[in-house]
């Protein structure tokens, strides 16, 4: 058998291997693009959470959730773990800037523990933040399965999602009774595992606004938890190419056949030859004003990893600054609040008997949410300042 450097493999599953962006004909726009979300979990203690089974929730997202760290407490906390959810997620997380990030870089981190009554807790639409990237989760159910539910669903609020609650109209293929969608402001047996229309219209709407600018590349493969095995999207040492599986009926063929080559041969599926497209095409766009757009380097198939803007860097007509790939303004966050076609306006002429009609909203956050009236980190508060959490 020849030896294949790349390929791109066709079967009756249509799988295709790879996120082949310099091989495709088309350019990739960055909404339709792969993401790959490097996670590490801090567990307090030993906890049996099916972590593997958080990948298979996010797939149907066009989202790959590889786990590449897993931390267990078991002899001291490394952070301090109180009653109080609030102050357990600001110390979790300064926690994750100050020591973990720089020691194992990644994407995204939580911390599993077992006291208090809220059962999980993250920033909305932080995903790739340095201080807010993350979240905590209580071990909260007898069945391992609601840990890891849970712990997805505090990774929906860091992508943008909002809760899934009845006057927004969400639909979800799986009825209440079967469990439901996972952005469900609660959750219990059976646990939901699929995502409603509005976490996908909310995913959409972040990745617009620039959220996820680190969710480009590839992880690093051999880093990965539960080690090497055909089947699981990655190609890895002796592979062509790994295209996943689809459900676990596959599991007696992916450990009979060990390699891909050898199990595309014995299913009849065929591969043929992509030639890389040469240095300096688009292989994907920039998706807003803080972003950069990349290009085929014309030796490798992979996109380049993603660039953006500096942080500081003026955007929006200068009403804010570019912060970690996001243009944060207030405009943006009052629509976020209120919807299009509201605006902040602080320079409101007053008329001889006019009067300024103020309006306030309640906004239902269930438990797990910070205020979202907070301002965000990274937004302008005055020229060459931005709000921070220090």
């Amino acid at each position: 058998m020849p030896s294949f450097i790349f390929v791109h493999c066709v079967s009756f599953t249509k799988c295709q291997c790879l996120p082949v962006r310099c091989l495709s004909q088309n350019k990739r726009h960055t909404q339709t693009t792969t993401k790959y979300v490097e996670l590490i979990v801090a567990q307090r203690h030993v906890v049996s959470i099916p972590l593997l089974s958080i990948p298979q929730f996010y797939r149907a997202l066009n989202i790959r959730v590889a786990l590449v760290g897993l931390e267990v407490w078991s002899d001291v906390d490394k952070c301090p773990i109180t009653q109080d959810p609030f102050t357990t997620l600001h110390e979790f997380l300064d926690w994750r800037k100050v020591k973990l990030l720089p020691q194992k870089p990644h994407d995204n981190a939580h911390g599993v523990y077992f006291q208090g009554t809220t059962i999980g807790m993250a920033p909305i639409m932080s995903m790739c933040t340095a201080d807010q990237s993350g979240g905590i989760v209580m071990d909260h159910s007898d069945n391992p399965l609601g840990a890891a539910v849970t712990l997805a669903h505090e990774l929906g609020h860091n992508f943008g999602m909002n809760h899934d609650t009845p006057e927004r109209g969400c639909g979800c293929r799986v009825t209440v009774d079967r469990g439901g969608c996972i952005m469900t402001p609660s959750t219990g047996y059976p646990f939901p595992t699929v995502f409603s229309s509005c976490s996908k219209k909310d995913l959409t709407a972040s990745f617009e606004k620039g959220v996820g600018m680190c969710l480009f590349n590839m992880p690093e493969v051999k880093v990965l938890y539960g080690g090497q095995k055909c089947g699981n999207g990655y190609v890895e040492e002796g592979e062509e190419c790994d295209c996943g599986f689809p459900s676990s009926t596959w599991t007696a063929y992916i450990t009979v056949v060990s390699l891909c080559l050898s199990f595309l041969f014995l299913f009849h599926i065929y591969c043929f030859w992509l030639q890389l497209k040469p240095a300096g095409t688009p292989c994907r766009d920039a998706s807003n004003s803080c972003d950069l757009p990349e290009f085929c380097n014309g030796t490798s198939p992979h996109c380049p990893a993603n660039v953006y803007l500096h942080d500081g860097h003026a955007c929006h007509s200068v009403d804010g600054y570019c912060y970690n790939g996001i243009c944060q303004t207030h405009e943006q966050q009052c629509i976020t609040l209120w919807g299009q076609g509201f605006s902040i306006e602080t320079n409101i002429p007053l008329r001889d008997g006019g009067r300024i009609l103020c309006r306030g909203t309640h906004v239902y956050l269930g438990d797990d949410m910070p205020d979202p009236g907070l301002v965000l980190t990274g937004t302008k508060c005055g020229d060459g300042m931005v709000r921070s959490e220090a």
